[in-house]
């Protein structure tokens, strides 16, 4: 074949890309003078091909920034070198003045071992930029939202590894965020610990089902914390399993329940001073016969007196979110509780001023003066509830916004590999 019909086929086929392509190509001689323009670039700029055609590129400084020219310049004089360039980004002005982002990519053209030139290819990421922007700043939102709860939480990849922490978890271990993310629990606790948090956790991989365990840990100051674990499965939209676990220090209540046998002065104190909000529930009627000060402020009631005049279905909603009467609910959680020994669960109750709630509720049977009780711990996990919809919705997101990233990025490899075929 004649170098004359070569450069006629290979002057065809690049019309053709010219003509198809949506991203921005722009062809350079060696020298920066600008030789050719596609349509795709001249619609983004609002430019016309002879307003730019024979222009030196390294000199349209009204167009390009002083930076965006210094980058340019680079990549031009490694290209002509051969050396291989990785995409990269520059700042463009449009005719009406407006800022683009673009991502770009240079090949050197190549003919009879002869460098031609210099094809660039441009691709405006402006709305890529401004996305991944907003999600930086959603993340920050996110992060600051977790770390105003106080309970310890964290996210773990199907590998046992954290991936997210909050604060108060990273001072409940006793270590910093850096050190802690990527790594799992046999990398910070005694391997007997870590075995059981590891089993736990398997459990709920495989039966993609919540889990609510009771736990020793040791902190980093090696002191021993008594712990209750509530894990659940999330799938983002690629299928990939994630645990989130939220911790609740219980060390307290079990410090009370153990006292209740010992001293019932001393769980006096203990249930006084206690920073959950604490009740005593007796038989057969189920109302409280007793409420400590946080329990008091939590239902807005005046005093002690008044709160021992209702029962649990007198600071719930008429129905819990499943339908059913919480008055049902209430007693058959209770009768649990009484079977079992304890029981935890979620709960929605009501303020005496008609405010609604989510709680976490953990239902001890203990014994006083010879009586079967049931004591209850109620913590408000309202704002927790929220900041794990927000991370389900971040997920999501993420996942939208790297399909669309590979997607326009495989698209990029295949035209840049077109035009390499086409340049030898």
């Amino acid at each position: 074949m004649s170098s004359v019909t070569e450069k006629y086929y290979f002057e065809r086929d690049l019309e053709t890309i010219f003509d198809k392509v949506s991203d921005g190509i722009l062809i350079v001689s060696l020298d920066a003078k600008i030789l050719r323009i596609n349509k795709a670039l001249l619609d983004l700029g609002g430019y016309r091909q002879e307003e730019l055609v024979g222009k030196n590129v390294l000199k349209l400084s009204k167009i390009l920034t002083a930076q965006s020219l210094k980058k340019i310049a680079k990549s031009f004089l490694d290209a002509a070198k051969g050396v291989p360039n990785d995409l990269y980004q520059i700042q463009a002005k449009d005719r009406d003045g407006k800022i683009h982002d673009l991502e770009i990519s240079n090949t050197l053209i190549r003919q009879n071992n002869k460098s031609l030139g210099v094809v660039v290819m441009f691709r405006d990421v402006t709305s890529r930029n401004i996305m991944a922007n907003k999600i930086e700043e959603a993340d920050q939102f996110l992060n600051n939202i977790i770390n105003t709860v106080s309970d310890p939480i964290f996210v773990k990849d199907n590998q046992h590894r954290w991936i997210v922490l909050n604060d108060a978890f990273c001072k409940f271990i006793g270590q910093s965020r850096e050190k802690l993310i990527g790594k799992s629990d046999y990398d910070f606790f005694p391997k007997k610990e870590a075995d059981i948090f590891w089993q736990k956790d398997e459990e709920v991989f495989q039966k993609g089902k919540e889990n609510i365990n009771e736990e020793n840990f040791t902190d980093a100051k090696g002191v021993t914390h008594i712990i209750s674990t509530k894990k659940n499965i999330y799938f983002n939209n690629q299928k990939e399993k994630f645990l989130v676990g939220i911790i609740r220090d219980i060390t307290t209540n079990k410090m009370v329940e153990q006292a209740v046998n010992e001293s019932e002065e001393k769980f006096r104190n203990l249930f006084e001073s206690s920073l959950d909000s604490i009740v005593i529930l007796e038989p057969p009627a189920w109302k409280f016969i007793a409420g400590n000060p946080m329990a008091i402020k939590m239902f807005a009631v005046k005093s002690e007196k008044e709160f021992t005049a209702l029962g649990p279905w007198n600071v719930s909603p008429k129905n819990q979110p499943d339908g059913q009467l919480s008055e049902r609910k209430s007693k058959m959680m209770i009768e649990k509780a009484m079977k079992e020994g304890s029981n935890s669960f979620e709960w929605v109750h009501k303020k005496l001023n008609g405010e609604e709630f989510l709680a976490v509720v953990l239902l001890s049977k203990i014994k006083i003066k010879g009586k079967d009780l049931l004591q209850a711990t109620i913590r408000d996990i309202t704002q927790q509830r929220q900041v794990e919809e927000k991370l389900k919705e971040r997920a999501k997101e993420l996942a939208k916004m790297n399909k669309l990233m590979v997607g326009r990025e495989l698209k990029m490899i295949e035209l840049k590999e077109k035009l390499e075929k086409l340049a030898k």
